[in-house]
């Protein structure tokens, strides 16, 4: 074989082995792309919840506040 042929012959190897690879790569980046979504999802009922905490726990406060402001109301002197 000529050195011209083999020359073209280990591009045209390469090229393929390339190709492969980035198709290996591509399919990589598709899964990431998936479970980063699927993370997002996730974050956001996790978001919601806390919100719903946090305004349960405000709630609290306030009845807290009405609790001792009785207690102190109903004190015998």
């Amino acid at each position: 074989m000529s050195k011209l042929k083999k020359q073209k012959s280990n591009k045209i190897s390469e090229i393929a082995r390339l190709g492969a690879l980035m198709e290996h790569v591509d399919e990589k980046v598709t899964l990431v792309a998936e479970g980063v979504s699927g993370l997002n999802t996730r974050m956001d009922r996790v978001e919601r919840t806390l919100d719903q905490h946090t305004e349960m726990i405000g709630n609290l406060a306030v009845n807290l506040e009405i609790v001792k402001s009785d207690v102190e109301f109903m004190k015998i002197p």
